[in-house]
């Protein structure tokens, strides 16, 4: 054998590996554009969601704003009023006091959020989701839920 036929051997088959690795680099590249592509529509889907939601919200927070009553209002002066009382309560007691004492006032005021401490957790609930209907905070709610939802799937990392 002869060197100029090795040399085309030689040539022969280091240029189909070259053409080989040529096409699995072009073939991993291609899906590599795919993967890119597929990332991006599902974030455009994810944006367009977002954006359909949000106004769909401000637009009933909207709505339910333009329908208020006295009702609305009524309502939320009743479930607010206990937690006012748990403040006032203390402070008129200091108000009728024969004397005044160096800290009373705050002894008061301390005395009411300690109060606050102690009421059951349904009441916050009930008086979060009065004052969201009432005043419109369909937004605010679906931002803040969508957050919780992202730190419960997805850990406290990300999301």
């Amino acid at each position: 054998m002869s060197a100029t036929v090795i040399a085309s051997a030689a040539k022969f088959l280091l240029g189909g590996l070259f053409e080989t690795l040529k096409h699995r680099r072009a073939v991993k590249a291609e899906e590599r554009r795919g993967e890119l592509e597929l990332k991006k529509a599902s974030n455009s889907a994810r944006i367009q969601r977002a954006q359909t939601g949000d106004n769909h919200a401000a637009a009933m927070d909207l709505e339910s704003v333009g329908q208020r009553g006295w009702k609305d209002d009524f309502l939320l002066l009743l479930t607010t009023l206990p937690v006012v009382l748990l403040f006032i309560a203390p402070l008129y007691e200091l108000v009728i006091a024969e004397h005044y004492h160096a800290g009373d006032l705050q002894r008061a005021v301390m005395t009411g959020f300690t109060a606050l401490k102690a009421t059951p957790q349904y009441y916050w609930w009930a008086l979060a989701a009065i004052y969201i209907d009432t005043f419109g905070f369909r937004r605010m709610l679906r931002t803040a839920v969508e957050a919780w939802a992202g730190k419960r799937m997805f850990g406290k990392g990300q999301g």
